[in-house]
């Protein structure tokens, strides 16, 4: 059954790349976009971007990080998907140690997190955003076409 879009109908996805990840491997998830709560997923490999979407999906919202299948960190949003039930504490720890994780994929970003929560954002803050149509360049107010996604390997580039 495909995703939800809460409307009753499937929920649209949208791919391109981004090169300014650094990533080498792996795939990041994320829920925490203060806008929508959408899941937004960026990463090298197809299998590693399932495997985090489903990781944050089943914990109801928050952050997984993986690499060859394994996932190197977790911090789960439970409620609305972008707020947790743990210890300031416990969160605090799963968040730093989620970054660090981000970080071993090559990523020279210094808040990852906020970074892909920007993306998610219907505002003007930044040329590019994605959104169920795509790539969209909101300052010429259209869809950026993509070429194909080449393998990371040859390109260095993240699908998101």
């Amino acid at each position: 059954m495909p995703p939800s879009s809460g409307t009753g109908r499937p929920a649209r996805s949208a791919s391109g790349s981004s090169p300014a990840t650094g990533f080498c491997g792996g795939a990041v998830a994320s829920t925490y976009n203060p806008h929508c709560q959408h899941l937004l997923v960026i990463g090298v490999d197809d299998a590693d971007m399932a495997v985090a979407a489903n990781v944050v999906a089943d914990m109801g919202g928050g952050f997984a990080v993986v690499r060859g299948g394994k996932v190197l960190a977790r911090a789960p949003l439970p409620l609305y998907s972008l707020l947790s039930d743990a210890t300031g504490e416990t969160v605090v720890q799963r968040i730093e140690d989620a970054v660090a994780a981000v970080r071993s994929l090559g990523s020279p970003l210094s808040a990852p997190f906020h970074t892909l929560a920007f993306l998610g954002l219907p505002v003007v803050i930044g040329k590019l955003k994605t959104c169920s149509l795509g790539l969209v360049d909101v300052w010429a107010n259209k869809v950026v076409e993509l070429e194909p996604a080449l393998e990371a390997s040859e390109t260095g580039a993240a699908r998101i």
